[in-house]
């Protein structure tokens, strides 16, 4: 299976607390809660057809989306920030259905996977597709599709963006269904979110959440009127993950080292 193996333990979780702040798209199309660029903060953009990140492999084009088979991933290089830098971060995304909350944990069903690319904010991201009907296709449904996020190192998840498979934008009036996050170590995981997408098209993370693999499932029956409805996975926004105690402290004790001897310079001088 083609995916990033978390090689360090992950750091102490806390449970994350979604932000139901009103949606402000930007000029990017994510939301702008998402898009501080502050200690390195960066994204992965799959709002739009023209500025959305594509994957290196077989990139598709607009209106024609990216697919992929069951167990093979969405390859993405190169986080962007809101400034238009990029950051050393890379991501696969892979599709399952069938999720028991269990540890150690076991995959359910590989899935083919797509990123659809059919234009403006609301009609653009990933999602599984365990059907080929059009109410259940490339969106995200029900209690047991999720997705696999691996990157490429430990990052700080910050948030997600979401759009409607209606092709409207979640929140009022279109209630998307929900979600649940979980973080995976090794085989172990461990819950770090749950929310609804009743009020916001995104959620904006307060807590920190530090880890290298995630899985994010779609859960609620949604309000589907004939058309596709659930979610897309729109983007996702990180920041660098924080630099470990141990390692902070052996910073500072070199830096005091460092000063200790220009100070016995000066005092032989």
């Amino acid at each position: 299976m083609n995916k990033f193996i978390p090689l360090l333990a992950a750091s102490t979780l806390l449970a994350a607390v979604s932000l139901p702040a009103s949606a402000v798209p930007s000029t990017l199309g994510l939301n702008a809660d998402l898009l501080t660029d502050t200690a390195g903060a960066w994204y992965f953009n799959w709002t739009s057809a023209t500025e959305s990140h594509r994957p290196v492999t077989n990139p598709g084009s607009q209106g024609q989306d990216a697919t992929r088979n069951a167990g093979d991933a969405l390859d993405y290089e190169t986080a962007v920030r809101a400034n238009n830098t990029t950051a050393d971060v890379n991501l696969l995304v892979t599709g399952y259905s069938g999720f028991a909350v269990t540890n150690p944990f076991e995959f359910g069903t590989e899935q083919n996977i797509r990123q659809d690319y059919w234009g403006g904010r609301d009609h653009n991201g990933i999602g599984v597709m365990t059907e080929g009907t059009s109410d259940d296709e490339q969106v995200n449904t029900g209690a047991s599709e999720y997705l696999l996020l691996s990157f490429s190192k430990d990052i700080t998840l910050k948030g997600f963006d979401f759009g409607s498979g209606e092709h409207h934008a979640c929140g009022v009036g279109t209630n998307c269904g929900g979600y649940e996050v979980y973080s995976l170590v090794g085989d172990l995981i461990t819950s770090v979110a749950v929310g609804s997408l009743n009020a916001a098209d995104y959620v904006a993370f307060d807590t920190l959440i530090v880890g290298q693999s995630f899985l994010i499932r779609a859960t609620e029956p949604t309000n589907s009127t004939g058309g596709e409805f659930g979610w897309y996975l729109s983007g996702v926004a990180g920041d660098a993950a924080p630099v470990s105690e141990p390692a902070s402290l052996a910073l500072l004790g070199l830096g005091l080292i460092s000063l200790g001897f220009a100070a016995r310079k000066r005092r032989i001088a």
